[in-house]
């Protein structure tokens, strides 16, 4: 088992690489129900106001009644589920290959999908388990860690102003008395320097702001004169002769909305199946896949495809674009 078990109301619940996720009695280990995915298990259980949420191999994203084990609803991802999710605020989140999903937990309804990278790159696959905290998401891939939520501005480190600092003023001693004598004492003339006041640059500023003006205005001048007569004169345009289809070419083809969604679809299985195709050997060499699921798994994808190209067919023939 891949699978961290969670423990609620007494009961423990855990899934297995036998593809079966399992309700036991926390006491005794009682089997109280099981229920059977379509491939191994490897993400942790979330249990969250009476449902059991959980992840398989096989595309999808489950959720269970926790008491009985009756399926409530299942999403199907593009690939397999690995990442265990988490539930908050009403909301699921979980991350499959390279895309991390937000589900309404209630109603399985999609309220957004993030793609890690354009590139089916390994370092990019998210096995690991979201955490939510003080309004936000935190989920990781093998590279990168990443948070979502509302942004909001960090407010400027107010200024501290600078304490004044006065200097007191020197005390003097008290005079002290002597026996009275006569001395004459001559007041110190006080000598005052004066400094020539700061030179101001205001006349170099005029001066290189005049430099630019002649400067632009010789540019414009030079660009915006008038050619001679001559060079104005242009010969009058011939109108070109309407180019008319070869028969060998063919207008280009109006799709409907329909047909768009439909070859979008197509383009997607087909890139399932190439995955599928190229990943095989290593899946079946670490056990999460045997021969005979992805000989399944591949005869889904094929019918899948040719269920697509007929729809593709039929809204051609009505008109949705022209074959």
């Amino acid at each position: 088992m891949s699978s961290s078990p969670a423990v609620a109301d007494g009961k423990v619940y855990v899934g297995s690489f036998d593809h079966y996720m399992y309700c036991l009695k926390a006491n005794t280990g009682e089997l109280i129900w099981k229920y059977k995915a379509n491939h191994v298990i490897f993400s942790s259980p979330t249990v969250a106001k009476g449902k059991v949420y959980f992840g398989s191999w096989d595309s999808h994203l489950y959720c269970l009644n926790m008491d009985r084990g009756e399926l409530i609803w299942n999403y199907i991802t593009n690939r397999g589920v690995e990442s265990s999710p988490a539930v908050a605020h009403e909301k699921l989140y979980f991350g499959s290959y390279v895309y991390i999903y937000c589900l309404n937990a209630k109603i399985k309804q999609v309220l957004w999908i993030y793609k890690t990278s354009k590139y089916r790159d390994p370092y990019h696959y998210i096995v690991s388990s979201p955490a939510v905290a003080e309004g936000k998401l935190y989920i990781s891939d093998r590279t990168y860690i990443y948070c979502f939520g509302e942004k909001k501005e960090i407010p400027p480190s107010p200024t501290t102003p600078t304490p004044l600092t006065t200097t007191p003023a020197p005390t003097t001693p008290p005079p002290t008395t002597s026996a009275p004598t006569i001395t004459s004492t001559t007041t110190p003339k006080l000598t005052t320097t004066t400094h020539p006041p700061p030179k101001s640059n205001t006349p170099l500023y005029l001066g290189i702001a005049a430099v630019v003006i002649v400067i632009l205005w010789v540019a414009i001048y030079q660009i915006t004169r008038k050619k001679p007569e001559k060079e104005v004169i242009e010969e009058p345009t011939k109108k070109k002769p309407e180019e008319k289809l070869k028969p060998s070419e063919k207008p280009p083809e109006e799709i409907s909305p329909e047909l768009k969604k439909l070859l979008e679809e197509k383009a997607e299985w087909r890139e399932k199946l190439e995955d599928l195709k190229r990943e095989k050997d290593d899946l079946i060499k670490r056990g999460v896949m045997t021969e005979e699921y992805y000989q399944q798994r591949y005869e889904e994808i094929i019918n899948k495809l040719v269920d697509i190209e007929d729809k593709i067919i039929q809204e051609r023939m009505k008109g949705g674009g022209k074959k």
